[in-house]
This record gives C-alpha cells, sequence and structure tokens, in this order.
C-alpha cells in the first residue's frame, strides 16, 4: 500500500473513532454531525464567530456564498477530510481548553480561502491584477482583509473591499 493511501486511510480511521467518541462521550452528539453540512449558522455553535458572522451577514457575499464555499476545499472527497481534520482540531482545542483569544486562520485554510476566491472572482483578478504571485506572493486578503466579513458593520454602510467601496475610492471608474 502507498504512502499516500496509508495516510487517507490512517485519517479515515482517525476521524471515524474520533466521531464515535464525540457522539458517545460529548454532551451534544448532533452537533458533531452537523458540522458536516452546509449552513452558515452552523459555524455559531462551537466557534466565537459572531462577529464574523454578523459581518458577512450584512455583506454582499451573505446572497452567493456560505463559509464552506470560501473556507473549505471544493472537491467532494477532499472537502469531507479537511473537514474532519479541521472539527478534529478545533474540538481537541475546545476539550483541553485551548482556544485562542483571537481566532487566526492557519496557512494550509489560507491556501483554501485563497483558491476559492480566485474560483469565483478569476476574470475580475485577471483584469485588474494578473498573476497574485507576482506581488510576493499576496493572498487576495491581503489586500481585501475585510472581505467579506467586514468589520461587522450595520447594513447601510458600505462594505471594505467590496466592489461598490473600491469602485467609489476610484472615483466611480470601472
Amino acid at each position: 500500500m502507498s504512502g499516500i493511501k496509508r495516510w487517507i486511510y490512517a485519517l479515515v480511521g482517525a476521524v471515524v473513532v474520533v466521531g464515535v467518541l464525540g457522539l458517545v462521550v460529548g454532551r451534544q452528539p448532533l452537533k458533531a454531525i452537523s458540522y458536516f453540512g452546509n449552513q452558515p449558522q452552523l459555524c455559531l455553535t462551537c466557534h466565537l464567530m459572531t462577529p464574523w458572522y454578523r459581518g458577512w451577514e450584512n455583506s454582499p457575499h451573505d446572497r452567493v456564498a456560505t463559509c464552506n464555499d470560501c473556507h473549505v476545499p471544493q472537491t467532494p472527497v477532499i472537502s469531507v477530510l479537511f473537514k474532519a481534520k479541521q472539527a478534529t482540531r478545533q474540538g481537541y482545542a475546545y476539550y483541553i481548553g485551548t482556544v485562542p483569544e483571537a481566532i487566526k486562520i492557519n496557512r494550509s485554510s489560507q491556501e483554501v480561502v485563497h483558491r476559492n476566491c480566485l474560483r469565483c472572482h478569476a476574470a475580475l483578478v485577471e483584469q485588474y491584477v494578473g498573476d497574485t504571485r507576482k506581488f510576493g506572493g499576496r493572498y487576495c486578503f491581503d489586500c481585501h482583509r475585510s472581505t467579506p466579513h467586514g468589520d461587522t458593520l450595520p447594513p447601510e454602510q458600505p462594505v471594505p473591499g467590496s466592489i461598490a467601496t473600491v469602485k467609489a475610492e476610484l472615483g466611480g471608474q470601472d
């Protein structure tokens, strides 16, 4: 058996064991299963994500993208494995009490988010920026830090980094 197959089997086995333990020992067993859904409200059940959820809810992205559209790989099998890995890591941190006050995105998640930005906005990026790696290997969110979560702004204010805000900053130019 190849090293990659062995790694995948080990990961799937670990996920199953952790999932079963979570269902047996956990206070809210269905929460573990619901993690694999696609409803943004699920992100509020375990995380201190209310400000980011509210920011997303007041941004243009709330009409076109869920948390998974941006934060999870879009390949079906890989997405399940990625969510299982994240759930295991985050569940363990929660269980032992090491969830940081300020939640920061890790390196592998940064790559996923960047790829998903490009998946939806490739034409816009190509037209205005070109290859994002030319500029020191920057991620989309290096410049668009508050997109799509905003700064938890009320709905009547423009969201920083949104197309409407950028156009306004450029004097209405297209």
